[in-house]
């Protein structure tokens, strides 16, 4: 996996390589969702994990 934050920009590139059962996990949200972009999968993760386990907390 590669991460870089960029300061001025404010942005998070994250690359990952996935294989084996992670792989086909990633693949079956991505076509249950209906999505067709890794990006949009990574970031339905990330908002849907965030909403159930960490948004109670935040406010």
């Amino acid at each position: 996996m590669w991460i870089k934050m960029s300061d001025a920009k404010n942005i998070l590139d994250i690359r990952v390589k996935l294989k084996g059962e992670v792989r086909t996990r990633f693949l079956q949200i991505k076509k249950a969702k209906g999505l067709t972009n890794n990006t949009e999968v990574l970031r339905l993760i990330i908002n849907e994990y965030f909403e159930k386990n960490l948004a109670k907390g935040a406010q």
